[in-house]
Parts: structure tokens; sequence; C-alpha cells
């Protein structure tokens, strides 16, 4: 019976989203910029004050590219590409400065995935408050930034999203 492996879903997206997390820290803020904004995982539905990130994962495939789907050292598996959505929100009302705010919170994202072309997968799974790097790589391709936008249901907030595609070994053992 297959396990899955440390390239697992939970391990690949608490990587990505701790590498953003931690970038989104070390920026630095500029005046039109007074507080750092938030990051929301998964579109939790929490009261979000802004400016803010949401971020989520979007599984798009996984192909059977390898034949019997062997990837080496006794393991099976797929490739799978996926995309990580970025949204920058910000507020329009009574903000002189909302357009601003919209572009460097862009400026960050766009720097964050420009660097970060792999990222070593940690195993979440094993330990979450101090998780082991694998021998596994995320790699990072293409960036889109799409045209911003009122948000529909709040009229006040203007969203930018940000949707980056990255490929991995899905394996199991």
């Amino acid at each position: 019976m297959p396990t899955v492996q440390q390239t697992s879903y939970f391990n690949i997206e608490g990587t990505i989203s701790t590498s953003f997390n931690t970038a989104i820290a070390a920026f630095s803020l500029p005046s039109w910029l007074p507080t750092r904004p938030t990051v929301i995982l998964d579109w939790a539905e929490i009261a979000a004050s802004l400016p803010s990130f949401g971020v989520t994962h979007i599984p798009v495939s996984l192909t059977q590219s390898f034949q019997g789907m062997n990837v080496g050292g006794g393991k099976r598996g797929m490739p799978s590409l996926d995309i990580f959505e970025v949204s920058c929100f910000v507020s329009r009302s009574n903000n002189a400065n909302w357009l601003a705010q919209l572009r460097t919170m862009k400026d960050w994202v766009v720097t964050w995935a420009g660097d970060t072309k792999q990222l070593v997968i940690k195993d979440y799974a094993a330990n979450q408050s101090s998780p082991s790097d694998t021998e596994y790589l995320i790699n990072f391709m293409d960036i889109a930034p799409l045209a911003s936008q009122p948000d529909n249901a709040n009229p006040g907030v203007e969203r930018q999203r940000i949707l980056l595609d990255y490929r991995h070994v899905h394996r199991v053992a």
C-alpha cells in the first residue's frame, strides 16, 4: 500500500507559504504603507484589516509522464503543476495612497517570486515547529500579474491578483 511521501501537498504548501511570509516580513515599509500587510492563508473567513494579502494554492494537474510512474529510488510518483495565487487587497475608501500601496505589495510578490526559482521542500508533516529539509525541490515558473479591479462584494476594496506557477514531483513510497 503506498504511503504519502515527503512531497505531500501539506509539505509543499507549508514550504511555499512559510517562504512567502518570511519574505513579506523582511521588506522595509515605505511611508505610504504604515503597517505591514497581514497574510491570510487559504481564504480563511476572518475579518481582514487592510492592506492584506490573501494566498491560496490551486492544484492544476498531476500527469503520469514517467514510465510506470517510477521516479527513482524505488519510489513512484507524478509531476504536479500547481498555482500559488496571491491577492493584494487595499482600501480605496479615504485612502489617497491606495494605488501606491497596491503597487508596492505587487512589487513585493513579484520580487519574492523572481528571487525564488526553487525551494527545498520542508517536512512539516514530521515536525511542524521545526521542519527538516527533504531532498526534493519545488520549481517556480511563470509569474502572471492580472489587472487590478474593485472587489464586487466590497466596492471600496481594490484587488490585485498574481498567479505563480510551480512544479514538483508528488511521490509515494
